[in-house]
């Protein structure tokens, strides 16, 4: 109650965040879902290392947090157990396949997925240099 008076505003930590997301995805406060998503998005190494069952987390929240997680850092997820890592790959497979690129490229030398919109601004590293015909790297 002292959210919705604005009396209070919850202190999000790391170990109570997942448990106020559930609570305020099924009481319909919006605005404090959001919140919790974007704390969850900020410290997603963090929270997969909580001793929590992660599997409450409807399709709806795991659609919400993907949409805010970066696929850099989704590849740099250290999720052990697997409590969260294939669920929001798939969600941003299906997200990325669903949007205006319908084409996902892997390169052959770091093996990152790519859009095609992403290809053109996307720079592999590991890649070896190229030489055109015209001198160009």
């Amino acid at each position: 109650m002292d959210y919705i008076k604005n009396i209070n505003k919850p202190s999000l930590e790391i170990k109570n965040v997942i448990s106020i997301l559930i609570s305020a995805d099924f009481l319909g406060m919006k605005h404090l879902v959001e919140r919790c998503i974007e704390f969850m998005a900020g410290s997603l190494n963090d929270v997969v290392r909580l001793p929590i069952d992660m599997s409450c987390m409807n399709d709806r929240l795991l659609s919400l947090l993907t949409s805010k997680v970066p696929i850099d850092l989704l590849a740099n997820i250290k999720d052990k157990r697997d409590k969260l890592e294939s669920r929001l790959y798939q969600r941003k497979v299906e997200s990325l396949l669903t949007s205006r690129a319908k084409k996902l490229l892997l390169c052959s030398q770091c093996k990152k997925l790519y859009t095609e919109e992403m290809v053109t601004r996307a720079t592999c590293y590991e890649a070896k240099v190229f030489v055109d015909f015209r001198g160009e790297i």
